[in-house]
């Protein structure tokens, strides 16, 4: 059986959702489907190409596109309709609300829909910082009413964690027995890596990963910088790794700071670089106010390095697995200080590496992943009689 898997962002340009695409289309490949991907991509990538095993359509647009950009849906589903139209799949699958449209659409006999988050939480939830902030507002409207379309047309819909299933049910108004929870993978043995730099440095490196967006909460780190500093020492550093709409307004927040030594932003690393980013950091912040799973999350614990992220959605379910005394309140900034000095004052690692890929094997699997993602496939062509 043939699947179209339509993604916005795919390996290796990509952020969380595009390393989760590629991760379960291998395991998708190894269970015996061929699978075709359907992606946007910049312009200096291959149109069209067949790489470790994966066929790949990339629509490739000369112009810079943010991943955040609101039109995407639209720009992604005019594009790339009459090529999906020419793939003769069996399945589709739908990674993201970006996917909507092809959704809706789309002749193909089995339509799942994944849910990496869901837009109608998103907007309420999202602190109203910049501009891009306030005008999202809107347009996370219209982008909710199109994932409600994704859930309606879809013939189930695959939520990558329990908060998501609960949050389109209770807001989409779907039935839960339509929606099933299938937590994200990691391929843990990317990140045991070993890193003599941190050895040597004279400061601790304290690292937020991810896109600087409000809804992810960079800037409350920088809020605490000096407070961190009075209480620690100046023995200590913080990295920002990620790009995206806040980056102008973090800086403005420097500005004139007499903080500014302490605090570096490095922009984008490819992903292949992580596992050297993670090993050569002393602590991982994740101050979210809204996270649907918490990728960055999963690759820290794999690094054996510790990690605080805000008690919320996937995170909480990650960590309630793992360890819930590295959770935070989001709206308790002493305990984030607290708990920031409290960690840079113990040893680095947070388990024997063996009990660590004991807990990822058992718990966020691609394979199982993929396993269950396979078994829904079959429930559904048996429903509707294909």
């Amino acid at each position: 059986m043939k699947i179209l898997y339509v993604t916005l962002q795919f390996y290796p340009n990509a952020y969380g959702s595009g390393i989760h695409a590629y991760e379960i289309c291998k395991q998708l490949l190894n269970l015996g489907y061929k699978v075709v991907i359907l992606t946007l991509s910049k312009f200096n990538r291959l149109s069209h190409e067949n790489w470790n095993g994966l066929e790949i359509y990339r629509i490739r647009l000369p112009f810079n596109n943010p991943y955040y950009n609101p039109l995407n849906p639209l720009i992604f589903w005019l594009l790339g309709k009459r090529i999906a139209g020419k793939i003769k799949a069996d399945i589709l699958i739908g990674h993201g609300f970006e996917t909507s449209l092809f959704i809706k659409h789309s002749k193909i006999p089995i339509k799942i829909y994944k849910a990496n988050g869901s837009m109608i939480v998103q907007n309420k939830i999202r602190p109203k910082i910049t501009w891009q902030d306030k005008l999202g507002k809107i347009g996370f409207y219209f982008l909710s009413k199109l994932e409600k379309e994704a859930c309606k047309f879809s013939d189930r819909i695959i939520a990558i964690s329990g908060s998501i299933k609960k949050e389109l049910s209770l807001n989409y108004n779907i039935s839960p027995s339509k929606i099933i929870k299938i937590f994200n993978g990691i391929d843990y043995n990317r990140f045991n890596i070993k890193n003599q730099n941190n050895i040597h440095r004279k400061f601790k490196k304290v690292i937020y990963v991810g896109r600087l967006s409000s809804i992810k909460g960079p800037q409350n780190i920088l809020k605490i910088v000096p407070s961190i500093i009075l209480k620690y020492g100046k023995n200590i550093r913080f990295e920002f790794i990620g790009n995206g709409p806040l980056y102008k307004y973090l800086k403005r927040m420097l500005k004139n700071s007499k903080y500014l030594d302490f605090i570096k932003f490095i922009g984008a690393v490819p992903n292949n670089k992580m596992p050297l980013i993670y090993s050569n950091a002393d602590l991982c912040i994740i101050p979210s106010y809204y996270e649907p799973f918490g990728l960055v999350a999963l690759e820290c614990i794999a690094s054996n390095l510790p990690v605080l992220a805000s008690n919320i959605g996937g995170l909480s379910e990650i960590f309630n697995k793992f360890n819930n005394d590295l959770l935070f309140s989001i709206k308790n900034k002493e305990e984030l200080i607290n708990k920031i000095i409290s960690n840079l004052s113990k040893t680095r690692k947070l388990n024997s590496q063996e009990k660590i890929n004991q807990f990822l094997e058992k718990n966020f699997n691609w394979a199982e992943n993929a396993l269950q993602t396979h078994r829904l496939i079959l429930q559904i062509k048996r429903s509707k009689n294909l």
